[in-house]
């Protein structure tokens, strides 16, 4: 005999099993009285494997509509000792289904896979980038969280979630700041997840003040602040393209022999 529990928010006829036979069990129940809890004899694999089977399948569904899903319903309790305060593994499988969900949209929709920007779902993948950096400014200070867990939430959006970085660098900031025993070589990994292209104003003037990261990104933020401002002042727009050339080494033919001297040194301390 087997006892499972399910709880009233899994909203009664509505709860999603992969199971026919409890659906209708479910249903058959809610025309009764209030009962919430259901007696499965001789469930295959036992309760282990139906709680699991549930918590997968809850998990998928919400992944469908994860852009709908506030911060607090991520911020999840862990089960597990000496783990994270938060359960990080739940929230990193809810993202891979809801990208793996958003490309096959987008294979639907253009027949082939594309960069997701100007797709139905970028808008969806927008929210879900802002929820993300909301959610892991909430983890950073958790002294158990580990290094590789945080930048796996970070790696695995694409670029074009984020329209800035403003979010990302503040939970990398809160991270280095409460993790304190960090290498050199790992604040470097972590970050590079950084465009500094993408900070803004506020975020620059604070990165060039930041003590806790790494001296590269630092000179980058300088540098292309520089940049910024020099475009600002004489009207032109094409800083992005300019900085793209900086970024991949290739000096422009725009470029006075002052600038092209700034890219290589700052190409040098990137590479150290």
């Amino acid at each position: 005999m087997l006892l499972v529990t399910l709880q009233l928010w899994l909203m009664g006829s509505h709860f999603c099993c992969i199971s026919g036979k409890i659906r209708k069990m479910v249903a058959e129940a809610n025309k009764g009285s209030n009962v919430s809890n259901l007696e499965l004899l001789n469930f295959p694999g036992g309760h282990q494997t139906f709680e699991l089977a549930m918590k997968l399948e809850l998990e998928r569904r919400i992944s469908l509509r994860l852009e709908m899903v506030s911060l607090d319903d991520l911020l999840i309790p862990s089960l597990q000792s000496g783990d994270s305060l938060f359960d990080v593994d739940t929230v990193h499988r809810l993202l891979v289904n809801f990208l793996q969900r958003i490309e096959e949209e987008e294979t639907e929709d253009y027949g082939y896979e594309s960069d997701g920007i100007g797709s139905n779902g970028h808008g969806s993948l927008l929210k879900v980038g802002q929820l993300i950096d909301a959610f892991l400014a909430e983890i950073a200070p958790d002294p158990c969280l580990s290094l590789q867990k945080f930048i796996a939430l970070i790696e695995i959006l694409p670029d074009y979630a984020r329209v800035i970085d403003d979010g990302l660098y503040r939970a990398v900031d809160i991270y280095l700041k409460a993790h304190t025993a960090l290498t050199e070589q790992e604040c470097k990994k972590l970050c590079k997840f950084i465009d500094c292209q993408k900070l803004s104003q506020e975020a620059c003037n604070h990165a060039a003040q930041n003590d806790r990261l790494p001296l590269q990104m630092v000179v980058q933020v300088l540098y292309f602040e520089q940049l910024r401002l020099k475009n600002a002042m004489s009207g032109s727009s094409g800083d992005v393209l300019l900085s793209q050339r900086i970024s991949s080494g290739v000096p422009s033919a725009a470029m006075s022999p002052r600038d092209n001297d700034a890219s290589l040194y700052f190409g040098i301390l990137l590479d150290l």
